[in-house]
């Protein structure tokens, strides 16, 4: 599961530069070189990186601190640590490589959720900072942002898939950081459902405003091409109009010509234009993220479950 989340890491880094690279002709004069600059110091210098992990992993800690001093001080139950039932070298190493493997997972997984945070941060930067123009002509890829949305679903269906495999091993972690049986049903479990279930939580939301972003450019851009082609509609209107009063001149002929040709022209482009609109909400989109969520949900709910039966 380790690996696993750190290839959602290194994925993420590898393809974030090149994905908004692809979107460089869509921005106007040197804006993208801004933008680049700026998202190159928001990865590298964010402060809602350690934000998060201390948000993600304190909780645990929090937890298993509590559970210590209660052994500790107040004569509670013994920690599940080996070291505390054999007092060797290789129980206390054991202790060590557990520990280490346990907050890693907890480590990557909040790196993940800012991930998508960050996302969700400059796709709404996007939007409200910069004036990108998609491709009209690109229906295909969205006028130029499929790859963009491609990449936003990739990430999320991972973070989701990710957070499954955390749920499945739920009972193995829990028992192996949060003590003995009777303190894990009165007060941990509950405690770890609700973060787990904030962490569920904070996936739908950040997948739904990444997505309500992404439609947002597209709207924006769409509605400033079709203006633009209904006010040369006008135009072209007008002009018909006018040397439809003088028809017997040949240079009025031609130029009614000329203005069918561009009349043609500004019909396919808003045909164009509204093919895109038409692929704002992806069907497919919306059909591998509900694939990747529904498993960590109904995981949850199984464990909930199972713990309301015992």
């Amino acid at each position: 599961m380790i690996g696993y989340e750190y290839a959602t890491i290194k994925y993420f880094f590898s393809n974030i530069y090149l994905i908004f690279r692809e979107l460089e002709p869509s921005f106007p004069e040197k804006q993208y070189q801004i933008f680049s600059h700026d998202l190159k110091k928001k990865l590298h210098r964010s402060w809602q990186f350690y934000l998060t992990i201390t948000v993600v992993v304190l909780p645990f800690l929090a937890l298993e601190l509590t559970d210590i001093l209660k052994y500790k001080f107040f004569n509670g139950s013994t920690p599940p640590y080996f070291y505390l039932f054999e007092k060797t070298f290789w129980s206390f190493s054991l202790d060590i490589i557990n520990t280490i493997i346990q907050y890693s997972l907890l480590l990557f997984l909040a790196v993940i959720i800012w991930i998508m945070i960050e996302l969700a941060t400059i796709l709404n930067e996007l939007d409200k900072k910069y004036s990108i123009c998609i491709n009209v002509f690109d229906s295909r890829e969205i006028g130029g942002l499929k790859p963009l949305r491609n990449f936003v679903l990739s990430i999320v269906s991972r973070y989701f898939i990710t957070l499954t495999l955390v749920i499945i091993s739920y009972e193995s972690l829990i028992e192996s950081m949060f003590s003995n049986v009777m303190l894990r049903h009165k007060a941990i479990i509950p405690c770890e459902i609700i973060i787990l279930s904030l962490m569920i939580l904070i996936g739908l939301i950040i997948f739904l405003k990444e997505q309500k972003l992404i439609s947002h450019l597209i709207d924006k851009n769409v509605n400033y091409e079709l203006n633009e082609i209904y006010r040369n509609y006008k135009e072209i209107y007008d002009k018909i109009l006018e040397i439809n009063s003088n028809l017997n001149d040949d240079e009025n002929k031609r130029e009614l010509e000329n203005l069918n040709i561009k009349m043609n022209f500004f019909e396919k482009k808003e045909i164009r234009i509204k093919e895109i609109l038409s692929k704002e909400f992806d069907p497919k989109t919306i059909s591998v993220f509900i694939i990747t969520t529904l498993p960590s949900i109904i995981t949850l709910i199984k464990e909930i479950n199972e713990i309301m039966n015992q």
